[in-house]
């Protein structure tokens, strides 16, 4: 399959629409990623090594929720294609969400303190500080 077309089953999107076409994440230093877009991908791809995986297949922006998405066509290391898909497999991972992992890193044998974050307070060095 070319690299300019989303290789998910049924997405018509090719490079020249305009549509950021993203890799797969890399299969030797983030594996279970890896496996988990082509499980969710699913059909022909599945049957492919993961070289040419790597190397020829990708996944337009329109299957990654927003709040995965970052400026500059990128995606956040937690991105999971999960929007658009040919169908809804009850076995595929879903992708995590924000709520979830700040209930995994809550530490409920601490007391609760609250403090004011005030982000994008700019220092005398003319550089972004963030004060708490």
């Amino acid at each position: 399959m070319p690299r300019n077309i989303c290789c998910v089953p049924g997405c018509q999107v090719v490079a020249e629409d305009g549509v950021p076409l993203h890799y797969f994440p890399c299969p030797e230093k983030d594996a279970e990623r890896f496996h988990n877009w082509v499980k969710i991908i699913g059909g022909a791809i599945a049957s492919l090594d993961n070289t040419t995986i790597r190397k020829t297949h990708r996944i337009c922006r329109q299957h990654f929720q927003k709040e995965f998405l970052y400026p500059k066509n990128r995606l956040c290391k937690l991105a999971v294609p999960s929007l658009l898909l040919p169908s809804a497999d009850v076995s595929a991972p879903s992708p995590p969400s924000i709520s979830q992992g700040a209930i995994l890193h809550c530490d409920v044998t601490k007391p609760i303190t609250t403090r004011t974050i005030e982000y994008f307070k700019p220092s005398s060095s003319g550089m972004l500080a963030i004060a708490l």
